[in-house]
C-alpha cells in the first residue's frame, strides 16, 4: 500500500500561514528536501484549473457518466480507455506496459525498467494525455490544456479530449506545436492549449473549432466514444 507522509505545524499553532513556514522548513531542513517553486493563488495557471470548475462549464457536464468523478480518477479511466482503443485498434501488435501500471490497465504483459511512457506498442512508446473541455471564465472561451507532456520521453502521443458530449481521441502530430513554461519546462514538461472562439458559450460549437485545428495540423482523429 506503500507509505504515508504525515506533516504538521506546531501545536497550538492556530495561524496556517506560520504552519505553512514550519513544514516547509520541515522539508528543506530536516527532510533534506528542495524547494522547487512557490505559485500564488493569482497566478494565470493556478487561475486556468480553478476556471474548470466554473458555473456555466460544471452545468454542461451534470448528466455525464464521469460527472462526480474526481479528477485523479478520471485521468486513470480515461488512460485506461486510451489504452483499450489503441489495443483494439493494432490487434496484431504487441503492447507491454512499464512495471506498476497493470493495476489499473489489466492483465496485459509488462515492460521492465522505470519507463516514463504510458505502454509500448511493439518497438513504439505511447503516451496518452487527457483534457477537460472547461469554460474559462476570464478569457469567455472553452479550452482544454493537455498538461506534462516530456517530448524526449515517448514516439507517439495520444490526446483525448473528455467534453460533454463524449471523449474524441486523436494523434498527434509534431506540426501542432506544444508551448513551453519557461524555466519550469525541464522538469514540468510542455503543454498544448485548444480553444474555440472567444464568447462562444456553446461547447459543440467550440469542438468544432479544435476539431479544424486538429485536423489542420493533421492529427488523425482515432476514435470517438459518445454519451449515451
Amino acid at each position: 500500500m506503500g507509505h504515508i507522509i504525515r506533516l504538521f505545524g506546531s501545536l497550538k499553532q492556530t495561524c496556517w500561514k506560520a504552519a505553512s513556514n514550519q513544514i516547509v522548513r520541515s522539508l528543506c531542513l530536516k527532510g533534506s528536501c528542495m524547494d522547487i517553486g512557490y505559485c500564488q493563488i493569482g497566478n494565470p495557471t493556478i487561475q486556468e484549473l480553478l476556471s474548470e470548475d466554473s458555473d456555466i462549464g460544471a452545468s454542461f457536464y451534470s448528466e455525464t457518466p464521469l460527472a462526480f468523478v474526481n479528477g485523479a480518477a478520471r485521468g486513470l479511466l480515461m488512460q485506461e480507455l486510451v489504452f483499450e482503443v489503441d489495443k483494439q485498434l493494432h490487434r496484431k501488435s504487441t503492447l507491454l506496459l512499464p512495471q506498476g501500471r497493470e493495476h489499473y490497465l489489466g492483465d496485459t504483459a509488462r515492460h521492465g525498467g522505470n519507463a516514463t511512457f504510458d505502454w509500448i506498442r511493439d518497438k513504439t512508446r505511447v503516451e496518452a494525455k487527457h483534457a477537460k473541455l472547461c469554460f474559462n471564465a476570464r478569457n469567455q472561451r472553452w479550452q482544454c490544456i493537455f498538461r506534462a507532456i516530456k517530448e524526449d520521453l515517448f514516439d507517439e502521443l495520444l490526446l483525448a479530449i473528455y467534453s460533454p458530449s463524449g471523449i474524441f481521441i486523436f494523434v498527434h502530430n509534431a506540426s501542432l506545436r506544444l508551448s513551453s513554461q519557461g524555466m519550469q519546462t525541464e522538469c514540468s514538461g510542455k503543454n498544448l492549449c485548444l480553444g474555440g472562439p472567444a464568447h462562444e458559450l456553446s461547447p459543440s460549437q467550440a469542438l468544432e473549432t479544435i476539431f479544424t485545428k486538429l485536423s489542420n495540423h493533421q492529427c488523425q482523429h482515432i476514435a470517438t466514444i459518445l454519451w449515451g
